[in-house]
């Protein structure tokens, strides 16, 4: 029952959900809900960063808690 309050709490602070492959999010904090959860995997990034990435499977949720905002063309904390 708990589980579902919070899958339910995220549905209430999405606006717009994408369903199709390719489809992206991005944002500086991003909820996630899935039942298998896979990783993390360490990969590449731009010079010496490392990016983990994660695999979620069967029924995934995710939610953007914190955005960013396009400033002069860099990915920016909206607000700061």
């Amino acid at each position: 029952m708990a589980k579902q309050k919070g899958r339910d709490a995220l549905r209430k602070k999405a606006t717009k959900v994408h369903h199709l492959a390719g489809e992206a999010i991005a944002g500086e904090r991003i909820i996630a809900e899935a039942r298998e959860i896979g990783g993390p995997v360490v990969v590449p990034g731009s010079s010496v960063h490392r990016i983990q990435e994660i695999v979620l499977k069967r029924n995934a949720l995710c939610v953007i808690d914190r955005p960013f905002e396009a400033v002069d063309k860099e990915m920016r904390l909206r607000g700061s």
